[in-house]
C-alpha cells in the first residue's frame, strides 16, 4: 500500500507540475513571440515610415531647387552675372545664399548654344549636358553613375538671348542623409538602379559608409524588376536588418533606382535577453511553491482514500464478492460516496451471479424451463430479458426445427422431381439452339453477299463521281474559253468603230476638196474627179464597216447565249456533283452498315454456341441436384430425431 501511496502521489504531483511548468512555458513563450511579432512589426513599421520620410525628404529638396530656381531668377544681380558671363559673380551669389547652408544645392549656367557658363564644384555628373538645362525639367535626373534633382528652365534676357538655368541638388552627398537617419532612427540608403550610391550603414571591418555594392537578388527581382515594395529582412554587410525598399522614377517616370530604411535587428536582442531570464526565474519560483503545496494536498485527500478504495476493487477483481467491512473514515466527498457505492455494487453483483450460475446450470443439463428468481437492476434488467427472450427463442427454434424437418424432406423429393423435368427441358432446348444457330449460319451467308454488292457499288460509284467531275472541269474550260471569245468580239466592235469614225473623215475630206477644186476652177477638175472617187470610197468603208458591225453585234449576242447556256450547265452540272457525291456517301453508309451488320450476325453465331454450352452444363447440374435431394432427406430424418431430446415450455 505505501508503494502504491507514493505512486499515485508522485504521479499525481508530477503530472500536475509537468502541467503547471508547461502552462507557464507556453505563455511565456507565447508571450516572447508575440512580444517579438510585435518588435518585429514594430522595426519593420519603422523601416517604412523611415522610407517615407526619406521620400518626403527628396521631395523637399525638389521644391527647395524649385525655390532657389525663381529666388535666383528674379534677382537682377544674378540675371545680369549670366548675361555677362560673369562666373564668379555667379558663383558668389549662390554660395552666399544657399551653398552655405546646404552643401548638397549646385547652380548650372549654359548659353543658348549649350556653352558652358558657370556649375558648381558640387555639381555631381562628369559631364555638362546642355540639354538638361535648355528643356524644362523637374525630377531625380540619372546620368554618369549618379543620381541629382534638377529643376530646369530656360530664361531670355531683353534682347530675347536664351539662356539654360538649373538648380539642382547632389543625391551622393552624405550630410543630408544623416539628417534623416537621426530624424528617423534608422539607416537610410540611396540607390542607382541597384547599386548603393549613398547611405548611412557603415561596414563594422573598415568603419566606412557602404557604398558602390549592389542590392540582394531576391529583393532586386521584387523591387527593380517588379517595381514593388519590399518591406522585410535582408542581410546587409553580414548583419541583419529590418528593411524596406521602395522604387524610386526620375523626372520622365523610368526607373532609376529605389529608396532604403531598415534598422539592425540586434537592437531588441539584448531586451529579450533579460525578458527571458527575468520570465524565467519567475516561473521556476511560482513552479516549485505550486508543486510543494500540490503534494501535500493530493496526499491528504485523494491519495489515502483511493488506497482504501483500491482495497475493495483489488478484492472484486480478485473474484472475492462476499461482503467485508473496510476500516477506514471516508469523508463525505466524492470519493467516500464512490467507495459505498462499490461495496452495494459488489453486493449486487454476487447476488446476480448466484441466480444466472442457477440458471445456465439447468440449460447445461438440457432444461431451458428455469427463469430468474429475482429482479435485475439498471443494464443488468438486460441479462433478465436475455433469459426470457432465449427460453422463448429456444422453444421456438425447436419447433421450427421439426417443422422445417419435415418441410425439407417434403421439399427435397419435389426439388428432385423438379430437376428431372429441368433436365429433359435443357435437352429440347439443345435441339431448338442448333436448329437456330443453322438458320443465323444462313443469314450470315446472305449478309456476306450484301456486303460484297454494297462494296462494289461503293466502288462504281467513286467511279461516276470521277467522271462527273472531270465534265465539270471541262465545261469550265469551255465557258472560261466563251468568256475570252466575248472579249475579242468586244474588241473587235472597237475596231469597227473606229473604221466608221475614218470612213466619215474621209468624206468629209472628200467634201472639203470637192469644194476646192470647184473654186479652182478648170484646174480643179481633175481633183474634183479624185475627190468624188474618195467620197465614193468612204461610203463604201461606212457601209461595210455598218454591216461587219451588225455582223459582230449578232456573234456577240450568239456568244452572250452560249456563255449563259454554258454557265446554266455548269451550274446544272455542280448540282448533278452534289447529288453524285451524297449518293457515293449513302453507298459508303450501306457499306458499312452491312459489314458490321456481318460482324454482329458473326457474334450472334458465337452467342448462340455459348448458350449450347451453358444448356448441356445445366442438365447435368440438374441430374446432379436430384441426386442431392436424395441425400437431403436422409439427413432431414436424422435431425428431427435429434430435436426430440430438448425440454422447452410449451412441449
Amino acid at each position: 500500500m505505501l508503494k502504491f501511496k507514493q505512486k499515485i502521489g508522485v504521479q499525481t504531483t508530477g503530472i500536475t507540475a509537468v502541467s503547471l511548468v508547461l502552462t507557464v512555458a507556453v505563455v511565456l513563450t507565447v508571450t516572447l513571440i508575440l512580444m517579438r511579432q510585435y518588435s518585429n512589426d514594430v522595426l519593420k513599421e519603422r523601416a517604412r515610415i523611415g522610407n517615407n520620410i526619406l521620400i518626403d525628404t527628396v521631395e523637399q529638396k525638389r521644391l527647395a531647387c524649385e525655390e532657389a530656381y525663381w529666388v535666383e531668377i528674379q534677382s537682377d544681380e544674378f540675371m545680369e552675372a549670366i548675361v555677362n558671363g560673369d562666373a564668379a559673380t555667379i558663383e558668389y551669389i549662390f554660395d552666399t545664399d544657399y551653398v552655405s547652408s546646404d552643401e548638397g544645392l549646385f547652380v548650372l549656367v549654359v548659353d543658348g548654344s549649350g556653352n558652358l557658363i558657370y556649375h558648381s564644384s558640387t555639381y555631381p555628373f562628369s559631364s555638362v549636358d546642355s540639354s538638361l538645362s535648355l528643356n524644362e525639367i523637374n525630377g531625380i535626373v540619372k546620368k554618369d553613375d549618379q543620381l541629382a534633382i534638377f529643376y530646369s528652365s530656360p530664361v531670355e534676357d531683353d534682347s530675347g538671348r536664351v539662356y539654360g538655368v538649373t538648380v539642382g541638388f547632389n543625391l551622393a552627398t552624405d550630410a543630408w542623409m544623416e539628417t534623416v537617419k537621426n530624424n528617423v532612427e534608422c539607416d537610410v540608403t540611396i540607390f542607382r538602379d541597384n547599386i548603393r550610391l549613398s547611405s548611412t550603414i557603415v561596414d563594422p571591418s573598415t568603419n566606412k559608409s557602404v557604398v558602390g555594392t549592389a542590392m540582394g537578388e531576391s529583393i532586386n527581382k521584387q523591387v527593380l524588376q517588379q517595381q514593388k515594395e519590399y518591406v522585410g529582412k535582408a542581410k546587409i554587410v553580414g548583419l541583419p536588418y529590418y528593411v524596406s525598399y521602395v522604387p524610386m522614377y526620375d523626372h520622365n517616370g523610368a526607373l532609376c533606382g529605389a529608396y532604403f530604411a531598415g534598422s539592425e535587428a540586434s537592437e531588441v536582442s539584448s531586451y529579450f535577453v533579460r525578458v527571458i531570464m527575468i520570465a524565467i526565474a519567475i516561473g521556476v519560483v511560482a513552479a516549485a511553491i505550486t508543486i510543494v503545496c500540490i503534494r501535500v494536498f493530493v496526499k491528504k485527500i485523494v491519495v489515502d482514500p483511493i488506497s482504501a478504495v483500491s482495497d475493495i476493487a483489488r478484492e472484486m477483481a480478485n473474484g472475492q464478492l462476499a461482503h467485508t467491512e473496510v476500516d477506514y473514515g471516508f469523508k463525505v466527498n466524492e470519493i467516500g460516496l464512490f467507495a459505498d457505492d462499490l461495496k452495494k455494487t459488489r453486493k449486487q453483483i454476487s447476488d446476480y451471479i448466484t441466480d444466472i450460475t442457477r440458471i445456465l446450470g439447468a440449460m447445461g443439463r438440457g432444461d431451458f424451463t428455469n427463469l430468474p428468481s429475482m429482479q435485475y437492476l439498471g443494464d443488468f434488467d438486460e441479462i433478465h430479458q436475455s433469459f426470457y427472450e432465449i427460453m422463448q427463442s429456444l422453444s421456438s427454434i425447436v419447433y421450427n426445427m421439426d417443422m422445417s424437418a419435415n418441410g425439407v424432406s417434403t421439399g427435397s423429393n419435389q426439388i428432385a422431381s423438379g430437376a428431372q423435368s429441368l433436365a429433359d427441358g435443357s435437352t429440347r432446348q439443345a435441339t431448338a439452339i442448333e436448329e437456330i444457330n443453322a438458320t443465323v449460319a444462313s443469314i450470315s451467308s446472305q449478309v456476306s453477299a450484301t456486303a460484297e454488292n454494297a462494296n462494289q457499288a461503293n466502288a462504281l460509284a467513286a467511279s461516276s463521281l470521277d467522271a462527273v467531275e472531270k465534265q465539270n472541269e471541262q465545261m469550265t474550260a469551255m465557258l472560261a474559253a466563251m468568256n475570252d471569245i466575248k472579249e475579242q468580239s468586244s474588241k473587235i466592235s472597237h475596231i469597227i468603230q473606229t473604221i466608221e469614225d475614218i470612213a466619215f473623215q474621209t468624206n468629209i475630206l472628200a467634201l472639203n476638196a470637192s469644194v476646192e477644186a470647184a473654186r479652182a476652177g478648170s484646174a480643179g477638175k481633175g481633183f474634183a474627179v479624185v475627190a468624188d472617187e474618195v467620197r465614193n470610197l468612204a461610203a463604201k468603208s461606212a457601209a461595210a464597216a455598218n454591216d461587219t458591225n451588225n455582223l459582230i453585234s449578232t456573234t456577240i449576242k450568239a456568244i452572250d447565249e452560249g456563255v449563259s447556256l454554258a454557265e446554266s450547265t455548269a451550274e446544272s452540272m455542280k448540282h448533278v456533283i452534289e447529288r453524285t457525291k451524297k449518293t457515293s456517301s449513302l453507298i459508303s453508309e450501306i457499306d458499312r452498315a452491312t459489314v458490321a451488320q456481318s460482324e454482329a450476325v458473326s457474334q450472334v453465331s458465337v452467342g448462340i454456341q455459348d448458350i449450347s454450352g451453358v444448356i448441356a452444363q445445366n442438365s447435368a447440374t440438374a441430374e446432379e441436384t436430384a441426386a442431392s435431394c436424395q441425400d437431403l432427406a436422409t439427413q432431414s430424418s436424422t435431425l428431427k430425431d435429434q430435436v426430440s431430446k430438448f425440454r422447452v415450455s410449451g412441449r
